[in-house]
């Protein structure tokens, strides 16, 4: 940010996979996305300008949020729910 000098930040291409090979020490899995969400997108939502934008997808790596099949009644692969206090006031969450 500080190098933006004050210009808006935006963080648009962001997340963990669910599935897909293993880079290096990164294990794509759920629980994985999961650590990664309540660790760096709670903290970024509400502070940053976030574009989360996978919520499915069939690819590999897939970085969906939920699983395949009618996106309507998919059932989410990870809990959504910040920590207390990760989020800036007056800012929320919505799948």
């Amino acid at each position: 940010m500080g190098a933006a000098k004050g210009k808006a930040v935006w963080v648009t291409e962001t997340g963990w996979p669910v599935s897909g090979p293993t880079e290096n020490q990164a294990v794509a899995s759920a629980q994985n996305a999961q650590t990664y969400w309540s660790q760096v997108a709670c903290t970024l939502l509400g502070n940053i300008n976030t574009y989360w934008y996978i919520l499915q997808e069939t690819a590999s790596p897939s970085f969906s949020v939920v699983s395949s099949g009618n996106i309507l009644s998919a059932a989410l692969l990870y809990d959504l729910t910040c920590p207390a206090g990760s989020i800036a006031s007056g800012s929320s969450v919505s799948v």
